[in-house]
């Protein structure tokens, strides 16, 4: 019985952790642009980035697109291929956008930021968690279905 009421007790424990880290995603915001670069990804696996420098385990693919696109035919395309893939977007200026997921279980919220290099004809994505350490690859699959929405949205071949 005192087993039964100790697993119990720690199960509780660890719910109430989790929501409370729930309800801390929720009060921040996505880092913005630094010195007119998406932010470094930090130590923590739950970050990826398309942008030069990253290393190589948290690096994933940018979206290049072709010069028949308008910078406005671009954003309306990120505009679409976010609200498709159930991001809500919370920042829009000047070829940058800012959107957050939630998670369905406890709502955690992660930050997809996306910057657009219309001399270049890049789209460059960074995805993060805003707490914990670990999302079990979470950031990168939703990157990776975004990059996937982009691109037929658009209907794009892959560089």
């Amino acid at each position: 019985m005192k087993l039964l009421i100790a697993v119990l007790l720690l199960i509780g424990l660890g719910l109430a952790a989790f929501s409370w880290m729930a309800v801390q995603s929720r009060s921040g915001k996505a880092p913005g642009l630094r010195e007119g670069q998406l932010a470094p990804c930090g130590a923590q696996p739950n970050c990826v980035s398309s942008y030069p420098g990253t290393p190589t385990d948290k690096l994933i693919k940018p979206v290049f697109y072709p010069q028949t696109l308008t910078q406005a035919e671009v954003e309306s395309l990120l505009i679409k291929a976010i609200t498709d893939t159930g991001g809500l977007i919370e920042t829009m200026e000047g070829g940058y956008m800012a959107a957050i997921y939630r998670s369905k279980l406890f709502g955690f919220v992660d930050d997809m930021e996306l910057l657009v290099d219309h001399d270049s004809r890049v789209i460059h994505l960074r995805s993060a968690s805003r707490v914990g350490y670990s999302d079990l690859g979470a950031n990168r699959k939703r990157a990776e279905q975004l990059r996937s929405a982009i691109l037929s949205t658009a209907q794009l071949q892959e560089q």
